[in-house]
């Protein structure tokens, strides 16, 4: 599957996965980079990471 780069606009045969986004009404997305641009995208927290911190810093309060 051939994607565009988010960094550098060019096609590319092997796409890295650098983010994805969730939304309960629109789906959400997901944006790929070409393996050369990948590492200038910082790692991001999944969904349920998320989800653990807003509870973790809810029962802090």
């Amino acid at each position: 599957m051939i994607q565009v780069c988010y960094h550098c606009q060019r096609p590319t045969p092997e796409p890295v996965v650098v983010e994805e986004g969730h939304g309960a009404s629109a789906g959400g997305h997901t944006v790929y980079a070409c393996p050369e641009d990948a590492p200038r995208f910082p790692a991001r927290p999944g969904p349920l990471a998320e989800i653990d911190a807003l509870r973790r810093a809810r029962v802090s309060r």
